[in-house]
């Protein structure tokens, strides 16, 4: 197992995949640690935000899908009834 002894320099973390405040250290200046051992937490508040964000949009999305949804099967019964309508209309004319 590796180890190490070191120090923290900083307290932004950054590494592409995440990014955020440290809300927690979790070891002390000089103290040895082990591959795998967490050094820090990162805060998530901001992606529970981003995440309940996402969540209402989707919620938004869906309703609005659903609303086109039906306003498609209302026109397609519309037209059905013009149609049926049209051919009523020829119907009686012929007699």
């Amino acid at each position: 197992m590796r180890s190490a002894r070191g120090h923290a320099a900083q307290y932004r973390f950054t590494d592409g995949a995440r990014c955020g405040q440290i809300a927690k250290v979790e070891y002390q200046e000089g103290q040895l640690v082990h591959v795998g051992d967490p050094l820090v937490e990162i805060d998530p508040a901001p992606f529970q935000a981003a995440v309940t964000q996402a969540e209402g949009q989707l919620a938004r999305d869906q309703a609005q899908l659903e609303l086109a949804k039906i306003n498609l099967e209302r026109r397609h019964r519309l037209a059905e009834q013009g149609r049926n309508l049209q051919a009523g209309i020829r119907h009686a004319n012929c007699h």
